[in-house]
């Protein structure tokens, strides 16, 4: 009876509990997880963003800290940002600074949190802090903030996410968040977002800001834009360099060599070369006689690769016209009169 009873219990827990138990229960086994994520977001009058995160970690297991992975190359609406961060701090909630490592991870910046020489347990709060710049895009009627708030790299479970954007120096004109919920202040400088479960939804939690064109934002001059540009594809110069070495030992060492005197069929008198132009494409006039050192049928042999009927005749009137043979016209009496061979 005891193990009937195992058996059915067993039944029962793995066949008639809800989705949603295991769905919890699964919390549980994870090393640590995330109660709160909530991000401050500030546009500063440069278009650059100053970012403080504070994350509220519960640790199940001793663990020395926590991965954080921001994307910051990625598109919006068929604009590409490729923004660029700089850490400013990583400190707990009583403002003691917390050891952390940067490094690039595919195309996001990865954050290694945590003291290597001691690990925690229980509830730990992360605060983060970062500047981004090149994020603010610029379109014919508004310009925009577009920000992944959260990332979607992780390797536990979000509770909850929210994010709060504001500035001195425009007004907000509309926010979009992807499913979560959102407001904006009446005096049109700060929006909000509270995003429940928010790596439930693919990209996280991504906020969307439309500012007025009529703002005191000074963006990047041309000079500035022109920096940046070069520093952002600065690869692929030295990608092309290779082919460039290549093509200067070729114009230094490869091109064809004719001779000076002009003359291309025979070895002159006047050896001097030079070199061939790039672009040379001279008209090669018609050749009356052989080759210098080559005979008619080695010339047709070359040609096509192969001895054809008319190589032979043309090399025995070349032997006839250097003396070699003597080619005599015949003729002969027929029934209508001479013929000639």
């Amino acid at each position: 009876m005891k193990k009937l009873f195992l058996l059915c219990l067993s039944f029962w827990v793995f066949w008639l509990l809800p989705p949603r138990v295991y769905a919890q229960s699964s919390s549980l086994v994870e090393d640590y997880s995330i109660s709160q994520f909530d991000s401050e977001i500030t546009v500063n009058q440069d278009t650059s963003l100053t970012v403080t995160e504070r994350l509220s970690v519960y640790f199940n297991v001793p663990k020395h800290g926590i991965y954080r992975v921001i994307p910051v190359y990625y598109s919006a609406h068929g604009k590409t940002i490729n923004s660029k961060l700089a850490m400013l701090s990583v400190t707990d909630d009583k403002n003691v600074p917390v050891p952390y490592e940067t490094s690039r991870y595919n195309q996001s910046i990865k954050l290694k949190i945590g003291d290597p020489d001691r690990t925690i347990m229980g509830e730990v709060v992360y605060v983060v802090k970062y500047a981004v710049r090149d994020v603010v895009l610029r379109y014919p009627d508004h310009d925009e903030v577009y920000w992944n708030v959260t990332g979607v790299e992780w390797d536990t479970s979000i509770a909850k996410a929210t994010a709060n954007v504001r500035t001195e120096f425009a007004k907000i004109l509309k926010v979009d968040c992807f499913g979560c919920q959102n407001t904006i202040s009446p005096d049109k400088q700060n929006a909000g977002f509270s995003l429940v479960d928010p790596l439930a939804y693919e990209g996280g939690l991504t906020v969307v800001v439309a500012l007025d064109r009529s703002n005191e934002l000074l963006f990047p001059g041309p000079v500035t834009s022109l920096a940046n540009f070069i520093a952002d594809n600065w690869g692929y110069p030295v990608a092309l360099l290779p082919v460039g070495i290549m093509g200067l030992f070729w114009y230094k060492k490869g091109r064809d060599k004719r001779f000076v005197e002009g003359n291309i069929y025979y070895e002159p008198q006047n050896t001097k070369e030079m070199d061939s132009g790039i672009f040379d494409r001279k008209h090669l006039p018609l050749v009356y006689h052989p080759i210098d050192g080559l005979t008619p049928s080695q010339v047709g042999t070359i040609l096509d690769e192969k001895i054809d009927t008319r190589d032979v005749i043309a090399e025995i009137i070349e032997l006839a016209r250097l003396g070699y043979i003597k080619i005599v016209r015949l003729e002969s009496k027929g029934l209508f009169g001479k013929k000639p061979d």
